[in-house]
Formats: structure tokens, sequence, C-alpha cells
């Protein structure tokens, strides 16, 4: 067949996955001139940021990710470029840690233990160091290897591990403690949730969808991509569809659903060790609770939800606080059953009710496969942006290899913003 007997293509760019990392992507392909042709696997835009509302009332939730910081520029340009109102969060009123045990309200340590202060002292100093770029061989290992290297006293260890929900997300045993050391960094102090200042008042969807509302933007939901193939001067993407033809693709999917998709040719072994590495396997409820103080943080070692944070009022006189909860998955606690959720809330809050509760499988979802990134510990390397540069005329997208702030929204905008910039060749030469 002649290359004017092809098919033409129909669309400049196909960009697989419909959140922020590919729907950046697809914004700025647009207003460069491009013709985009988004596919997303769910009913909804967003990915891993989804924007509810608690059953049986009008509370916003965020099923997926939360926050933003004052430091992620990108995300701040985009909320202040769609005119989104910005919640901000007041500070804590109080702060309470279970650990070894004991929950406790001043401290977390007592100033005779002074096993623990000395402990403390060397994940500090590893903190710092972590900071100003040492790369220690200490600092790629898993967080339960870690604990064993600076000496943790059950104190500690309960510590860490309450704050490892909320940035390690995952196996303690199996994940990377540089997600702890470099979030513990950012936070100034374990606890103080200082640096978890902000979001999007109106949810991230709304971001989504402003992206996704771009002129020169076509998305199709509910389509399933299985593989795509390159050929001359074009690509095939196979979906459940049918097939669409484009002359470069951007594939914006978590690292964990890459091994879902067939590469014709295949992608380079170096790039290829990256799918499915992800060790983000965490889990984040919401719970209707009486009895919990609003902006209250609790966090140390407790039965499945490890982290909780009182997040807002309900009710006509404020009786009810919701609050969102992490942990990850362990063979005794299930994030849908009531009882295991009301046994969790009242290891921190003794005399606290749950009402109610929902949750989202992030893990069991086959369009994420995961939560937030986090590297195995064994090999963090694979998860680094540098191992996914642009094959052929396929670029990668996605916050799990970012080349900064990778497992944040942040990090799937600049991941984004990258792939786009790197297709445009392919498509400008035709």
């Amino acid at each position: 067949m002649s290359a004017a007997d092809q098919p033409q293509p129909q669309a400049d760019v196909v960009v697989v996955g419909a959140g922020l990392a590919g729907l950046r992507a697809a914004r700025d392909l647009a207003e460069a001139g491009q013709q985009v042709l988004v596919l997303e696997a769910r009913d909804r835009v967003g990915g891993r940021g989804w924007t509810s509302t608690f059953p049986g009332t009008e509370l916003p939730i965020e099923l997926g990710g939360s926050w933003y910081t004052v430091e992620q520029t990108e995300v701040i340009a985009e909320v202040e470029r769609y005119g989104l109102p910005v919640r901000t969060f007041e500070p804590l009123t109080s702060t309470r840690w279970l650990l070894d045990g004991r929950l406790r309200f001043d401290a977390p340590f007592d100033d005779d233990d002074f096993a623990s202060h000395a402990a403390w002292a060397r994940v500090q100093a590893d903190v710092e160091a972590m900071a100003s770029g040492q790369d220690l061989p200490r600092f790629r290992v898993s967080l339960d290897a870690y604990l064993v290297e600076v000496d943790a006293t059950p104190a500690v260890r309960d510590l860490l591990y309450g704050w490892w929900s909320i940035t390690g997300g995952g196996d303690p045993a199996r994940g990377c403690v540089e997600a702890l050391l470099g979030a513990a960094h950012d936070e100034g102090a374990i606890g103080d949730m200082g640096y978890l200042r902000h979001a999007p008042a109106t949810g991230w969807s709304a971001l989504a969808t402003a992206l996704a509302a771009t002129p020169g933007v076509e998305v199709r939901l509910s389509t399933v991509v299985t593989g795509i193939e390159q050929t001359g001067d074009s690509v095939t993407v196979s979906t459940s569809d049918g097939v669409v033809r484009a002359r470069a693709a951007v594939v914006a999917v978590p690292a964990n659903v890459l091994p879902d998709l067939t590469f014709d040719p295949p992608v380079p072994e170096r790039t290829r060790e990256g799918f499915g590495a992800s060790s983000g396997r965490a889990f984040k409820v919401w719970l209707l609770t009486r009895g919990v103080p609003l902006r209250s943080l609790a966090f140390g070692r407790g039965f499945g939800v490890n982290w909780l944070y009182g997040d807002r009022e309900h009710g006509e006189h404020g009786e009810h606080t919701l609050v969102v909860g992490f942990g990850w998955p362990v063979d005794d606690f299930d994030p849908d059953s009531t009882a295991d959720l009301q046994r969790a809330l009242r290891a921190f809050h003794p005399d606290a009710d749950l009402v109610a509760h929902t949750t989202h499988d992030w893990i069991g979802d086959p369009a994420s496969r995961s939560t937030w990134v986090n590297t195995p510990a064994d090999r963090p390397e694979v998860l680094r942006d540098d191992r996914f540069p642009p094959f052929g005329r396929v670029a990668f997208a996605t916050s799990d290899f970012a080349a900064r702030e990778a497992g944040w929204f942040e990090g799937a905008l600049v991941s984004g913003a990258t792939a786009a910039h790197s297709v445009l060749p392919n498509v400008r030469a035709l």
C-alpha cells in the first residue's frame, strides 16, 4: 500500500489516560495547534484525583489525592489559571500519638526516654543528609530495614509507621524509606502537618474538567487501551472499541498499569523494568464520626488505620466530624468493615463513635493498580524519570516517575508538560 493509500490519522496525538498528567499533555499540545484525542478507561476524567461527596451528605471529599504545597508552582499556576478557589487548612488544634501501645498527648517521647531520643536524632540527621543531596546506602532500603539501621525503639518505630501511612503508603517491608525521609524534611517536624496546607476548594476533579475542556482536545471515556504499535510515521492505538491512528502518542497511565499494554516494537528493557514496579499500596478512608476534635491529628501504630485528621464539622450543631485516615493493607483489617474501622478509630480516640464511612479501592482499580508512588526498596532507580525517555513516537507521562515531586499532582503536571514538549517535533515535522 502506498503512502497515499494509508488510512489518515484520526488525531495528531493520542493521549492514553485522562489523569492530570495526560490532560496537561493534551492541553499543551492543543495549544500548540495539534488535534488531540484522549482515551480514558474510566467514565470520568481526573485519574487518581477524584472529588466526590460523602454518602448521604453534601460534604465534599477527595477519594484520591488531597493537598498541594506552597512550593508546587505548577499546581498553583493551574489553579490560578482556571480561577479555582483555594482551601487553606487552618493550624492543628491538637496532636496525639499511639506509640508502643500507649496513647500520648503532650510529646511522643518522655524526657527520660534516652534511647528513643537518640534514635530520633539519627533519623533527623538522615533527613538533613538526604535533603543536602547525599545518597547513602541506608536510604536505599525498606522502612523496616531502616528501623534496624537506626536502632529504633518501639516508640520511634511506631512514630515512623504512622507517618509512613501518608508518605510511603505501602508495605514497610517493601517500600523504600527515601519517601519518608524526603517528606520529613518538607514537613520540618513530623506530625505538625505544616506543609499539607492547601487544596482546590472545588476539588481536583474541577481542575481535570477545566483541562479537558481545552479547544482541540477530545476526550473519549470508557475506552480501554490495550496496545500501541509504531510503524513509520504513525502510531496505531488498539482499544476496546477498535483502533485509532495518530502521528504520536503520550501514554499517561500509572506505572502499575503499564504491564497491561503491549508495545510494538517492545520498549527498551531499561524502561520495562519500571512497569508495575511501584510499591504504592495504601488506602484512604473517610469517616463520619462523633467525638473527634476538629483539626486534630492522630498517628502512630494503630489497628489498620495509622493516621487520622479531623477535616471538617458536619451537622446542624457541628456534632459530627468528618475524618480522613490512611493506612496500608494488612491481613486482619478491611477498610470497608465498619467493625474494623470503629476499632481503628477508638485506638486513637477511645470515646469516639463511627457513624458512616466510605473509601475507594485504588489498588484493585484496574485503571490505577496503586495509590501514590513508592519506589521498591531493592531497586528504587527503576522509577527514576530518566528510565522513561521518549520511545520513537511515544512519550510517557505520570506522577509515578516525574522529574520532580513524584507522587504528587505537581509531578503529574510536570510530567505531562514534558511529554507534550517531547512529541511535538514528531507531529510538526509532517
